[in-house]
């Protein structure tokens, strides 16, 4: 991206961030998107290098529009220990359902798969890490998303000393050095791209 594009776009509304970045990124290749996914995921491990206690969670979520694809790298979270769930939106909720490759997925909202009825929910206590897609992320960790809220409702339900660590994952096109935000969007305490991990706490 040039820098006049970066430029404008910190300044532009939410909306304008949104249009453009979906442009980019869903000319992304699947392949591309899976060694992405990898590198990321493995880049997460790194960062968080913790031994989780049976029945601790990550969540990840089913690629869509060229997102980096962790699903296909999950193997590298199961041989670490750790289980992981998926999101499912029920309504104007979003809920998280344990998952392993092969189980059954539905098609929800906007074409995501998710987890089908009768996979076990996971609730919040359980779950140690987020990995959250995203549009558009700022070095401070903020977030840009498609505008639904669901992970933002979703966390400001909990009280902070219960939130997992939230990780925004993006390619480097989608880090830029700020966004425009409001109170009711939650900042991630990471960012990882293929190449990066970026701590809002160090900036």
């Amino acid at each position: 991206m040039e820098r006049s594009d970066r430029g404008a776009l910190m300044s532009g509304d939410k909306e304008e961030i949104r249009r453009h970045m979906q442009l980019i990124r869903r000319n992304v290749a699947p392949e591309i998107a899976r060694e992405s996914g990898y590198l990321i995921l493995r880049r997460f491990l790194d960062v968080f290098p913790v031994r989780p206690a049976p029945g601790e969670y990550i969540t990840l979520y089913s690629a869509v529009q060229g997102e980096p694809d962790l699903c296909a790298a999950a193997g590298m979270l199961f041989e670490r220990g750790w289980s992981v769930a998926l999101p499912r939106t029920e309504g104007e909720e979003i809920r998280f359902f344990s998952w392993r490759p092969g189980d059954v997925l539905s098609r929800g909202r906007m074409g995501i798969a998710e987890p089908a009825a009768g996979a076990a929910p996971v609730t919040a206590e359980k779950i140690r890490g987020m990995l959250i897609p995203g549009l558009a992320f700022s070095l401070e960790g903020d977030r840009i998303g498609f505008g639904k809220g669901y992970y933002d409702r979703y966390l400001r339900a909990l009280p902070e000393s219960a939130r997992p660590l939230l990780v925004g994952t993006a390619y480097a096109f989608q880090v830029l050095p700020t966004l425009p935000s409001d109170s009711n969007d939650m900042a991630m305490n990471l960012v990882l791209t293929p190449e990066n991990t970026f701590s809002a706490e160090n900036e």
